[in-house]
Parts: structure tokens; sequence; C-alpha cells
């Protein structure tokens, strides 16, 4: 969750319905090179060295990273997600 929620903080200011969209976008090489970084490695560690990358050699790498992302492993975290925010939320009766 922390790599989505990194990668998902770069890319949130890209103009585009859903992500297919907003990687179709050539303007964003930067905010490309932060996100895939963070899908990677789960930190900025790599922000420089994929700087060096052309815009769709990092649209199409983060392309396939959300690809390889299961929907069900994805919903299973939701779920888990929700039920800790749900249990330290409401106080002890």
């Amino acid at each position: 969750m922390k790599k989505l929620a990194g990668a998902g903080y770069w890319l949130s200011g890209i103009e585009g319905e859903t992500i297919k969209d907003a990687l179709l976008s050539k303007d964003n090489i930067e905010a490309f090179s932060h996100a895939l970084s963070w899908l990677i490695q789960g930190d900025d560690g790599l922000f420089e060295e994929l700087l060096n990358g052309t815009d769709k050699e990092l649209s199409d790498a983060l392309e396939e990273a959300y690809s390889l992302i299961s929907t069900e492993n994805f919903s299973k975290l939701l779920a888990l997600a929700k039920n800790v925010a749900n249990l330290t939320a409401k106080p002890k009766q």
C-alpha cells in the first residue's frame, strides 16, 4: 500500500479520467520517474536514474506495473484497511 500511495501521490496531479489517460500524457517525465521509483523501491531512490528514460519507456513501465496489481489482492487490502480504521476509530463502550 505504501508503494501505491507514493506512486499515486506523484500521479495525482496529472489530468486524465483513468490511469491509462494519465500515462498517455507526455509532459510528466518527472512525475513518471517519481511514481515508478515508488513502485519499484518504495521511495524516490531511483528517481535520478529513471529520469534517463524516455517518456515512452517510463509510461510503458508504469502501465505494466499497474497491470500487475491484482484487483483481488487490492480489494482484500482495502477491506483490511477499512476494518483496521473501524477498530481504531470507535471508542470502547
